[in-house]
C-alpha cells in the first residue's frame, strides 16, 4: 500500500530512545519541523487579548510600503469576531470586527459585522452608523454574489429596525 521506507525504524528507535529514556516526557524538538506561515501568526496574534491593535499597528507598517498588503484574510477574522462574541468577550470581538474593518474598507460585510459587535456592546449610535455603512457598500458591490449581498442587507436593515432608524 505505501512505498517502504528503510530509514523508518531507525528514526522510529531514535524517537523512542530520545523522548521515553533519556528525556522522559521532554520531547526533543524536530529538527525538520516546518516553519509557521506567517499569516498563521497574525491570526494567532490576532486572537490574543491586545492582539487586534498590535496587528492594526502592523498592518499600518506595512500600508506605507504597500497600500494594498493584506495581512490576514477577511472571513478568517470575521469568524474570529463572532466567535468572541459568541462566548462573551464582547470587547474583545469589537476589537477584532474593528481591525477586519480597518483591513477591508471597502467590504460590506466587514462593516455589518462590527455593527453585531457594537450592537451587543451597547454602542447604538455607532452600531446603527457601521450598519448604513453596510448599505452604502453594498449599493456598488459588484462582487459579492447576490444571495450574499441579500443577507448582508437583510441584517443590517434588521438592526437599524431594532434600533428604531429607517433603513436606506
Amino acid at each position: 500500500m505505501f512505498p517502504v521506507h528503510p530509514e523508518l525504524p531507525k528514526m522510529i528507535v531514535d524517537w523512542y530512545v530520545a523522548t521515553l529514556l533519556k528525556t522522559p516526557g521532554k520531547a526533543p524538538a524536530s529538527k525538520d519541523q516546518a516553519s509557521v506561515p506567517e499569516e498563521v501568526k497574525v491570526l494567532d496574534q490576532i486572537d490574543q487579548p491586545g492582539g487586534a491593535a498590535k496587528v492594526a499597528q502592523t498592518l499600518e507598517q506595512a500600508r506605507r510600503g504597500n497600500p494594498q498588503a493584506f495581512l490576514f484574510p477577511e472571513d478568517v477574522v470575521n469568524l474570529m469576531g463572532y466567535d468572541h462574541l459568541q462566548s462573551g468577550d464582547i470587547k474583545g470581538a469589537v476589537e477584532i470586527l474593528k481591525l477586519n474593518v480597518v483591513a477591508y474598507p471597502n467590504s460590506a460585510n466587514a462593516y455589518d459585522s462590527l455593527s453585531d459587535a457594537l450592537l451587543a456592546d451597547g454602542q447604538k449610535e455607532l452600531a446603527g452608523l457601521n450598519a448604513k455603512r453596510a448599505l452604502e457598500l453594498l449599493r456598488s458591490d459588484t462582487s459579492d454574489p447576490e444571495e450574499r449581498r441579500k443577507g448582508i442587507r437583510e441584517s443590517a436593515e434588521q438592526k437599524l429596525k431594532q434600533l428604531g432608524e429607517p433603513p436606506q
